[in-house]
């Protein structure tokens, strides 16, 4: 019988990793976003079937209006007939307009709008209101704030245009 224990292999000598012929690409950068795009998950059936049309780039802010904090208002986001609708936040930026639904809805795309896409408002009943886009299409919310709601972008839609030197074009109301 052999009690001997098998000798314990040394490690060798540290080789250093040897460089790779090729260099390592670098990372693609992320999609630059147009402002006014809506963003939607790739391989969504909207996405597909909505085509939004060029529109001429805007000039870029010549210097950005500080003085406008965010405002939210909580509304509903209606897409089609009333019993399609999300809840959630209208944020209001100086850059733009979005909707946020929270978290109790199926829906869970946020939506984005930019000033130079406004072409009107209307009011509904009660509290239905409709921002009417350049493109055609129709945004319906839902709120108990419309005149607010409308007071707030026209402003910020006036300092969005007086950033890039331009003057704001009359909207329908």
């Amino acid at each position: 019988m052999n009690n001997s224990v098998p000798p314990v292999p040394q490690p060798g000598p540290k080789v250093p990793p040897v460089p790779s012929a090729r260099p390592v690409p670098p990372v693609p950068a992320q999609p630059r976003v147009v402002p006014g795009e809506m963003t939607m998950p790739l391989g969504s059936r909207q996405a597909a079937q909505s085509a939004t049309p060029v529109r001429p780039q805007v000039p870029p802010a010549s210097q950005a209006p500080a003085a406008l904090p965010e405002v939210q208002y909580v509304i509903s986001h209606v897409r089609g007939f009333f019993l399609n609708s999300s809840g959630g936040r209208l944020h209001i930026t100086a850059d733009g307009f979005y909707f946020r639904p929270h978290a109790v809805n199926f829906n869970t795309i946020t939506y984005r709008w930019t000033y130079d896409q406004i072409a009107g408002y209307s009011k509904g009943f009660l509290t239905y209101m409709k921002i009417h886009l350049a493109d055609g299409r129709t945004e319906t919310i839902q709120t108990y704030k419309k005149e607010a709601i409308i007071n707030t972008l026209e402003k910020y839609r006036h300092a969005w245009y007086a950033a890039r030197g331009m003057q704001a074009p009359h909207v329908k109301r």
